[in-house]
Parts: structure tokens; sequence; C-alpha cells
């Protein structure tokens, strides 16, 4: 069975996006996704997928959850997360929780872990990471 892993980083309001956008630019912070899914699976929503330009981002397996989206160059789609789990295949050792807030939410009932970047600051915005009871 695959690690589960949520993925996130939030401002103290828990602050995730803005539009399609994450709010702020940290060097490290993007760095540290980097270095720590490269080489395993990314499960996302179709607006994390458009934030990332729509298309998949280099040496990870990238899947899009959506009732509306068809295909995604580069990445497989799927309506739910259930069936996306169904379909990894067991050689998946870790798979990350990528955004948005309707992905976390639902995966807070399935992660094993959460790798949360915490900024120092606040900014605004309009998607905010669920309620969890640590």
């Amino acid at each position: 069975m695959s690690e589960l892993i949520i993925i996130a980083a939030m401002t103290p309001e828990k602050v995730i996006g803005q539009g399609l956008k994450i709010p702020w630019h940290v060097s490290e912070d993007l760095k540290l996704f980097k270095k720590t899914t490269v080489g395993h699976t990314l499960i996302m929503g179709r607006r994390t997928w458009e934030s990332f330009g729509g298309k998949a981002l280099p040496k990870r397996r990238s899947i899009v959850i959506s009732r509306t989206l068809t295909e995604a160059p580069g990445a497989d789609v799927f309506p739910d997360i259930k069936t996306a789990l169904n379909n990894l295949g067991s050689s998946t050792e870790k798979v990350f929780f990528a955004g948005g807030a309707g992905i976390y939410k639902e995966a807070l009932e399935l992660a094993d872990t959460m790798l949360l970047s915490m900024m120092r600051f606040s900014v605004v915005g309009d998607i905010y990471f669920p309620d969890w009871d640590m």
C-alpha cells in the first residue's frame, strides 16, 4: 500500500491560494516541494493543475481529479480520489495530495502524514486549507 501524504503551504490564517495562484513566492519552499515530490505521484484538483500551467511537473506522475476535464497532457485524469487510488499500481511508494482545498479536505480522512509549510506572514487569499483536528 502506498503512503498517502498531504503536502501544503499556508499562512497562519490557512490561506493556500488567491484565484489560480499561490499568493507568495518562497524559493526555499518551492525547492522543498520539488525535492520531496520528485519521483513520486501527485494528486491534485483541476484548478491546481491549471495553476501549474496545465502541464505535468517534471519527474513526477501527475493525477488530476476532475468531473469535467477529460484529458490533461502528461497526466492521468480520474473523476474522484477513490478511483485514482485504485488505479495507482503496486509500485507507487508515496502519493502526495497537492491541493486544492477540496482535495485536501477529502485527503484529511485518507492521509498517513501531513507535510505543512507554515508561512510567517499574512496575505489576502480566497482559498483556505480545511479545518482539521490535530
